[in-house]
């Protein structure tokens, strides 16, 4: 019989060595292939803009993953600026390096990729490089405050908050002026049991009818990337954990899977597999709460009760593996933190059918519920909106894009697994509502024949260079003493170079830049995460709704204000 995954295979193999024989002849030397993945290019800064549309109008880089600042005072030189894109048809992803300067504002791109918008404002709120039409407004950073915090040479001084902050919206030119004088702007803080996490709505309305919007984060930033600079890598796990409470285990999944990878460590398959189990069960539990928000905005409190009752099944299994409900440290480097204990398998299968036939309970009373569609039926996002602002996951499926990690760019079992892309059509917040119905049936299925076929042997690598000893061999052998001390004195030290790893997690596309000069830390590290580049679509969907509305909006996103903010 004709092998159809073959035959895709071989054509995307054959498309990536065409595309990069392209980006050969065009870039020359200025190209440098990390793998067939990921390919990194130099520009100078009088062909920055150019070469960036060249990338997207003739190499099909037509989606925007991620731009950022690196600071080189150390090397004597100045900033780095690096834009990352995408192409959905190789699933090849560019790093584009532009030396920088603060005296000489860069050209934008967020008429190219509206996505770069919060990027280019955080780079100067970061580091203190401005960008042509983008206004030096802070984002994460309070306003009043002096300096630029991601700096190496950045002290900190007191300064006061600044009172008085211009939150009006430019006059709109397709509106008459007598109109125009009778929009109001009304600030809305949302925070508690509305939203995930502190958020400001600032939104221009006319009839009661919002016409224009935007949100103003930053008020959860706590500069998580700065922190992870300070810290060796055995110090950070803490803090993956709790930059999105309801999935965990995928920040530590993306972290720990990219040093595996740069350090060419070997994970063994019995904890890549409970690593994908932990990673759905996270998927389902942030699924739960997204819905079950949904469900608190639009007043059905019964089926509220419902959702809550199946994300606290999920924590009890993890409690019980884990010792810990929330946060538990279950993946660690090499591995994971211990085996299944015994009764653990069997309590997860029971698990798998108890959340099957309640989600399919729930989801039959208000799925088609008539009141249900009626709100939910609204706030488009098209395929060409959402790809423009760089969303992913359950919300780019929604507008009608098939593009899922773990089928495009699979890692572990997941090319061995079965299961579907749940897709919406009109991106409304139905189609996000449903998607993620779907996901969740899929996890479900995925979880279950992981469970089935377990594969057998240890939970944790051999490699000396991640691994603690034992501590039976620290009290009898020299080599295993000297592990151990070096393991906790410095940590381990990755290699000089950098690397860029991402996985599919609940949200989208989450994942971490990591640049090293060989020491005890890190030089750079830039997250990629989901919520950001959803928060920022908020600016299409939100017109044409109510202010009673906008937490349903928020909600049907995710806006994990944690992730957003760092």
């Amino acid at each position: 019989m004709f092998d159809f995954q073959e035959q895709e295979d071989l054509d995307l193999i054959n498309n990536r060595k065409l595309l990069l024989n392209e980006l050969e002849l065009e870039f020359g030397e200025n190209l440098t292939l990390g793998t067939t993945e990921n390919i990194s290019i130099v520009v100078s800064p009088s062909s920055y803009l150019e070469k960036i549309l060249q990338l997207k109008n003739s190499f099909g880089f037509n989606f925007f993953l991620n731009l950022w600042i690196s600071d080189n005072i150390a090397d004597g030189e100045n900033f780095e600026l690096m834009v990352q894109l995408l192409n959905m048809d190789t699933h090849q992803r560019a790093i584009i390096t532009c030396p920088v300067t603060e005296l000489e504002p860069v050209p934008s791109l967020s008429d190219i990729y509206h996505g770069a918008f919060w990027c280019e404002q955080e780079s100067w709120d970061m580091y203190g490089v401005s960008f042509d039409s983008i206004p030096k407004e802070r984002i994460l950073s309070p306003e009043g405050m002096e300096g630029h915090t991601l700096r190496k040479n950045f002290e900190p001084k007191p300064f006061r908050l600044k009172q008085s902050v211009d939150y009006s919206f430019s006059p709109d030119p397709r509106v008459s002026r007598s109109e125009w004088k009778r929009r109001s702007v009304h600030k809305l803080d949302m925070f508690g049991g509305e939203v995930n996490g502190p958020l400001r709505a600032i939104v221009e309305v006319y009839d009661e009818v919002i016409e224009r919007g935007r949100l103003e984060i930053g008020y959860l930033h706590r500069g998580v990337e700065k922190i992870f600079e300070n810290l060796s890598l055995n110090q950070i796990q803490p803090h993956l954990c709790r930059i999105n409470t309801s999935s965990p285990t995928m920040f530590q999944q993306a972290w720990f899977g990219g040093i595996e990878k740069y350090l060419g460590v070997h994970i063994p398959d019995r904890a890549k597999a409970l690593r994908m189990v932990f990673n759905e069960l996270d998927r389902i539990y942030e699924h739960l709460d997204t819905i079950g928000r949904i469900v608190d905005n639009l007043g059905c409190y019964p089926f509220l009760k419902e959702t809550i009752e199946m994300q606290e099944s999920i924590l009890m299994v993890m409690k019980k593996y884990s010792g810990q409900r929330l946060n538990g440290s279950l993946i660690c480097l090499g591995g994971v933190k211990s085996d299944v204990p015994k009764g653990w398998l069997t309590e997860c299968l029971n698990l798998l059918g108890f959340l099957e036939k309640k989600v399919l309970e729930v989801t039959k009373l208000i799925s088609n519920s008539t009141l249900w569609m009626k709100r939910l039926c609204r706030f488009e996002l098209n395929s060409k909106q959402a790809m423009d602002w760089g969303v992913s996951g359950p919300n780019l499926r929604a507008s009608g894009v098939n593009y899922d990690m773990r089928k495009v760019s699979p890692h572990y079992f997941y090319n061995d697994i079965e299961f579907e892309v749940p897709l919406g059509i009109n991106g409304q917040c139905y189609d996000r509502y449903l998607v993620r119905v779907e996901e969740i049936l899929q996890s479900l299925s995925i979880i279950s024949q992981l469970l089935d076929n377990l594969p057998l042997g240890d939970t944790k690598t051999k490699d000396n260079r991640v691994l603690i000893p034992r501590k039976q061999d620290v009290y009898s052998e020299t080599n295993a003493l000297i592990q151990h001390y070096r393991f906790y004195d410095g940590g381990v030290i990755l290699p000089e170079g950098e690397f860029y790893n991402s996985i599919e997690s609940s949200n989208g596309e989450l994942g971490f830049y990591v640049h090293s000069r060989g020491e005890s830390t890190l030089n750079r590290v830039k997250l990629r995460t989901p919520g950001f580049y959803s928060g920022q679509c908020f600016t299409d969907i939100c017109e044409g709704g109510s202010i009673e509305e906008l937490p349903l909006v928020i909600n049907s996103l995710n806006l994990v204000v944690g992730e957003i903010d760092r």
